[in-house]
């Protein structure tokens, strides 16, 4: 391969890194590599939903391998294989219309699927840390604003939503934005370790837990809604605006 090809290949990946995954400054972070099919090709992967009735219904695929023109995938014990295509970020499995990555790190991906919604790829030997918790404590909310970005809807049509946690910097009080909508509720850390606030499902607490997926990134708290020895949907939140508004703006185009 000549000296001005091996130039264009570099520009081009750089383009594809800067505007689909992250951004610039935060390329240090990540594992150099040439193309998404080289990500995808290099590892094994567990998948799993963010959409809830999809999780419900489909649960966790594991071992899901990709090759030069085929991925595979093991559902409930049961393997099946399909063609795939791949672009500089997306993919075309059988065909259905493309994945496209909307975040790349070191261990896992999250995908916006042919369904549009958003799906955790995790290389499989990192998958036992969703469901390995680590306690939280005051110091990691307090004067902190986080991003939080998830799948709020109950059917197979995935509902975008995003909410904004400003947490004080004195008192336990953490006021929500939701678009224009802003309310405030109060905050503790259980015995347990679980970020607990309080009356904000609609009355009910919500019970924040964090998984330790989140060591494999530090931009973000990787969480479940509560403790289980199960793979749960994950949920993520980030105090990096510009990170989760770039996400939240690739899922809804």
């Amino acid at each position: 391969m000549d000296s001005e090809k091996l130039v264009d290949i570099a520009k081009a990946t750089l383009e594809d890194i800067n505007e689909y995954i992250n951004n610039a400054e935060e390329l240090d972070k990540f594992e150099v590599i040439d193309t998404l099919k080289d990500r995808l090709t290099s590892e094994t992967f567990t998948v799993i939903h963010t959409n809830e009735l999809q999780f419900k219904e489909e649960g966790v695929f594991t071992d899901v391998t990709f090759n030069d023109t085929e991925v595979s995938v093991v559902n409930n014990g049961k393997k099946e294989s399909h063609t795939i295509k791949y672009n500089d970020d997306s993919f075309q499995v059988a065909n259905d219309s493309l994945d496209y990555i909307v975040h790349f790190s070191s261990d896992w991906m999250l995908i916006k699927t042919t369904q549009n919604e958003l799906s955790l790829f995790i290389e499989k030997d990192s998958t036992e840390k969703l469901n390995e918790y680590v306690a939280l404590t005051e110091s990691d909310f307090v004067g902190r604003t986080l991003y939080h970005f998830w799948d709020d809807s109950t059917t197979g049509t995935p509902d975008p939503d995003f909410v904004t946690l400003k947490y004080s910097s004195e008192g336990n009080e953490v006021t929500i934005l939701e678009g224009e909508e802003e309310s405030k509720f109060s905050w503790k850390i259980d015995s347990d370790g679980n970020l607990v606030i309080e009356g904000a499902a609609d009355g009910s607490d919500i019970i924040m837990s964090k998984t330790a997926a989140s060591d494999l990134d530090d931009e973000f708290l990787i969480f479940n809604y509560g403790t289980s020895e199960n793979i749960q949907i994950p949920y993520f939140a980030t105090e990096n605006k510009t990170l989760a508004d770039n996400i939240f703006e690739q899922w809804n185009k």
